[in-house]
Order: C-alpha cells, then sequence, then structure tokens
C-alpha cells in the first residue's frame, strides 16, 4: 500500500472517530442534562404508601404530599398495621419461595406440590386480607384531600 493511501486511510479514520466521539459526548451529555433538569420520577403515593408502611422508603417521600394532619394519620395507621403487613408479606414470600425450591429440587410429588401450592394460596390469601384492612382504616379516616391523593394523578400512570 503506497504512502498516500495509508495516509488517506488514516485520515478518514480519525475523522470517522472524531466523530464517533462527538456523537458519544452529545448523547451522554444530554442525558445528564434531561436528568438534571427533570424533576425526578413520578410521584406514585399509592407505591410510596407501601413502601412506607413496610419501611422501605424515607418516610418524607410519602408523607410530604399530605396535609399534617393526614400525614399523622398515616403514622398511626402504619403503627396499628405495619408489623401485621410485613410480616403477611414476608409469610407470603416464603412460601412461593418454598415451592419454587420444591421445584428445582424436582420435587414432583403431587400430594407435596399441592401443599406448597395451598400453602402459598393461604399466606397470599391473608396478606390481602391485611392490606385490605389498612385500605379501610385509609378510606375512614384520611381526609377526602388525603384520599384523593392517595391514588395519585392519571398522568402518573405511565
Amino acid at each position: 500500500m503506497s504512502t498516500d493511501r495509508k495516509s488517506s486511510l488514516v485520515r478518514w479514520l480519525l475523522i470517522g472517530s472524531l466523530a464517533l466521539n462527538l456523537f458519544l459526548i452529545g448523547f451522554f451529555g444530554v442525558g445528564a442534562l434531561r436528568h438534571h433538569w427533570h424533576d425526578g420520577p413520578p410521584h406514585k403515593p399509592f407505591k410510596e404508601m407501601i413502601h412506607f408502611m413496610r419501611d422501605r422508603g424515607p418516610e418524607d417521600r410519602f408523607l410530604h404530599h399530605l396535609s399534617a394532619a393526614d400525614a399523622d394519620i398515616m403514622r398511626a395507621l402504619k403503627q396499628r398495621h405495619g408489623a401485621a403487613l410485613k410480616d403477611s408479606w414476608q409469610e407470603s414470600r416464603e412460601a412461593r419461595n418454598a415451592l419454587r425450591d420444591l421445584m428445582r429440587a424436582g420435587e414432583r410429588d403431587p400430594a407435596t406440590l399441592q401443599a406448597a401450592m395451598d400453602r402459598a394460596r393461604e399466606t397470599r390469601q391473608a396478606s390481602f386480607l391485611t392490606f385490605e384492612a389498612l385500605m379501610l382504616d385509609v378510606a375512614a379516616q384520611l381526609s377526602d384531600e388525603g384520599y384523593r391523593a392517595l391514588a395519585g394523578d392519571a398522568r402518573d400512570e405511565r
């Protein structure tokens, strides 16, 4: 290959590399700016309430969207229902994991599998009933504004 041809090839490779670098810098720069200027993830109060009840998130993330009176009500409801919710969801998770572990171990005995599925269904049902008790208390005690705010904005359903 001649020297002119090599230098021409190197020149085009450098131009291509420069173009790729500029594209990547712009791509990541725009992403960083969008992240910086964006207001953050959409507010999902119902999901945030669940995290609040299970001690899985900062309290203020959920409560700052409520009035002071509603925030106090939610703290009291957490005292009343939080431990039961955590326990029931943990039992349900453990029952599902036990069924999965049986399957991973190759268990095929119908009676054993049926017992594990029954346990998973019972613990799941118990967790739903515990959650329903919380929601009935929420409906009975929160203000109209707080109750509606808990459902979130329709725009947040994306």
